[in-house]
């Protein structure tokens, strides 16, 4: 088993681009779908089932929170677990107003309005219910962790994602060009809702070892961080990145010592905005069911780390994938969370995830 120190030092050589010997690599352990695996979260996953903040009974999932650390300390990875959450629940949605339902394996928001003019000014109420009821999870998290792991934050999804369920998506693309003064606004005020979120959280955190890390990544940072999405960007054009995306891109990080973005391959187009973003410290970029290759995706994660950003890699990579990486990219800045379906397979994984950089 690894020394916290000599995890804590990989992490900081992570972000400052020192070279590293190995990646920083975690672990989940299951498969691509987050809210079936909470025993808590069967009995609401009914489709079609309206869930509501009273529904959820935080101290029904720390034995499961328990057991996630355990399995992913037992693999032997160099990272973090992280509690963070209940990931699988629509968060800011929820926060907004947004009904949530069950869907089988998973929880979605639902369509609020028919256009954007109808959802006023967005802003954090702080006595929101499913706010209470995230902090609720928070405050649990710290006390179960003693310590043992960093508490932080979960999926909450980006601008785009929070205006589009809101919406429509049809209606989002149709209201960028026919109002784009207004989605301007929108997306600006939906990049406040999540600041203020994490600034809430951040009431309710304590630091581990001096640093804090992102939830759902295991990722940790010596200092304050922050990462978010923008999903929906892929229906936007390119050059609505200027246009809609930047100043909330920029608004949502400032302020924080460390952040990153979660990307799919669908919004690689929009690759050249976001690296030229000031505050931002690392791109996280997803292996997608049915998506490109990581072959395929290898110059893309080149121009990444040729831009001085960290890349931050997810997915249900193979041995083989991984060694392909790690031969073709430079010695620093590279983290992998891996989807794995057992431990078992993620200390086979480890074994080549974690074995030394050749010169």
């Amino acid at each position: 088993m690894r020394s916290i120190e000599n995890r804590l030092a990989l992490h900081r050589d992570f972000w400052s681009g020192a070279p590293m010997n190995e990646p920083v690599v975690s672990y989940r352990i299951g498969d691509y779908f987050f809210a079936d695996k909470f025993e808590a979260n069967l009995p609401l996953l009914e489709k079609g089932r309206i869930l509501t903040p009273e529904d959820v009974d935080v101290d029904a999932y720390l034995g499961d929170y328990e057991q996630m650390f355990r399995e992913c300390e037992s693999t032997g990875q160099n990272g973090f677990f992280t509690g963070d959450p209940c990931t699988g629940i629509p968060w800011i949605e929820g926060m907004l107003g947004c009904p949530i339902i069950g869907a089988n394996v998973s929880f979605v928001a639902t369509r609020m309005f028919d256009n954007l003019s109808d959802t006023g000014d967005l802003h954090l109420d702080l006595e929101n219910p499913w706010l209470l009821k995230y902090l609720e999870f928070l405050d649990k998290l710290t006390i179960l962790s003693a310590g043992r792991f960093p508490v932080g934050q979960p999926i909450i999804r980006g601008t785009t994602d929070v205006i589009g369920t809101m919406i429509g998506h049809s209606e989002m693309a149709y209201t960028s060009v026919t109002e784009p003064e207004l989605m301007h606004k929108a997306l600006c005020q939906a990049a406040e809702v999540q600041r203020a979120i994490i600034a809430e959280q951040y009431k309710h955190i304590r630091p581990f070892y001096g640093g804090y890390a992102a939830g759902f990544y295991h990722l940790w940072a010596p200092g304050s961080l922050i990462w978010y999405q923008e999903d929906l960007s892929a229906i936007l054009s390119k050059k609505h990145f200027e246009e809609f995306l930047r100043e909330p891109s920029e608004h949502i990080c400032s302020g924080y010592d460390y952040s990153f973005v979660h990307l799919h391959p669908s919004s690689f187009f929009h690759l050249e905005g976001i690296l030229s973003l000031r505050n931002l410290r690392a791109v996280q970029v997803n292996k997608d069911v049915g998506g490109p290759t990581v072959e395929e995706m290898l110059p893309v994660f080149r121009q990444i780390a040729a831009s001085g950003k960290r890349l931050i890699l997810w997915g249900d990579f193979t041995p083989g994938e991984i060694l392909m990486i790690m031969e073709d990219l430079p010695h620093r800045g590279l983290s992998f969370h891996v989807v794995a379906p057992t431990v078992d397979a993620a200390k086979s994984i480890n074994d080549v995830a974690v074995s030394k950089w050749k010169d």
